[in-house]
């Protein structure tokens, strides 16, 4: 199936089926802390994942280590396992 341009529209719209509603309710509360469409965020995500191959943002990394510090800290992981 070929999708044909809105008029107007230069890129064509893309229809994700099989999502669930708990699926979207989490993209939706994503969008909202981000302060963006659900539509942005969606575009946000495939562009990410397409570039996976691209340098690690330093932002991004920052921010992944910061979320990844409590990993080393032994008394905090042993109550992970509790």
């Amino acid at each position: 199936m070929r999708y044909q341009l809105l008029p107007g529209s230069s890129m064509p719209d893309i229809l994700i089926r099989g999502l669930t509603a708990s699926e979207i309710q989490s993209l939706d509360r994503l969008a909202a802390l981000e302060g963006h469409s659900r539509n942005a965020v969606i575009r946000d995500m495939i562009r990410r994942s397409l570039r996976a191959s691209a340098p690690i943002d330093p932002e991004e990394a920052r921010g992944l280590f910061d979320l990844l510090s409590d990993l080393g800290d032994e008394s905090i992981m042993s109550q992970a396992w509790r």
